[in-house]
């Protein structure tokens, strides 16, 4: 399935959450109007960089991916942007191109808040370049009534010390399989709600993911042709 371009995405849809209205964006971010927040996960900059450095003929990808983020910026006009794990690949990927190329796109977004929930990747990647203007957050930071972290919580229920707090995660990359009418099936990446959970898509539309087998006490929210649904789960 060939990546959209920024101007083919649809509506959001409003989903109910934690008593909270949270906006699903089919360019695979989560707005929170009421703090004027956009939440994304998994990014990888550098991915095609990092393949690059170890041979592989892959073309840089970035500049797509930051044309998606400033559709979705623009669209909500958010004050701040908050990473939910792997904003960078590895350092191999951080390459001169690249961080002049998000540099260029940060002066564009200069009074703009970005913070960064360090995921598994961030820690292969040295510290990020003072022109990107990053916050480094904990790896776990509560956002009333949200609970911000990389990695989802075991089996989507929340640790006894913040069980009164609703987890915003991502690392699982989860996509759904839905049938295109015919024998086809289509791998779709999605949002999974899950028991006081919510796991993000990754935001990079170059970075892969895995069929996700929610529960019927579950919710699952899948993108496709440039539109958010949810979807019925079998019981």
């Amino acid at each position: 399935m060939r990546p959209l371009t920024s101007t083919q995405f649809g509506p959001p849809l409003e989903v109910l959450l934690a008593e909270q209205e949270l906006l699903f964006f089919p360019e695979r971010g989560v707005f929170w109007a009421e703090r004027s927040t956009l939440f994304v996960a998994d990014v990888h900059l550098g991915k095609a960089g990092t393949f690059r450095h170890f041979g592989l003929p892959i073309p840089e990808t970035a500049a797509l991916d930051l044309a998606v983020l400033t559709s979705v910026l623009q669209r909500t006009r958010a004050e701040r942007l908050v990473v939910l794990g792997d904003l960078t690949h590895h350092r191999n990927g951080l390459d001169g191109p690249l961080i002049e190329t998000v540099a260029n796109w940060r002066r564009e977004f200069e009074s703009l808040t970005i913070q960064l929930v360090a995921g598994n990747h961030d820690r292969h990647s040295p510290q990020l370049p003072c022109s990107w203007n990053v916050e480094s957050l904990p790896a776990s930071v509560s956002m009333d009534p949200f609970l911000l972290q990389h990695e989802p919580t075991e089996h989507g229920r929340i640790q006894p010390r913040a069980k009164e707090l609703f987890v915003l995660a991502g690392h699982l990359h989860p996509c759904f399989g839905l049938l295109d009418g015919g024998r086809h099936r289509l791998k779709c990446p999605g949002f999974w709600v899950r028991e006081s959970e919510l796991v993000l898509p990754a935001f990079s539309q170059f970075t892969d993911g895995a069929i996700m087998k929610p529960s019927v006490h579950d919710r699952a929210f899948a993108i496709l042709q440039g539109q958010v649904a949810e979807i019925p789960l079998q019981v």
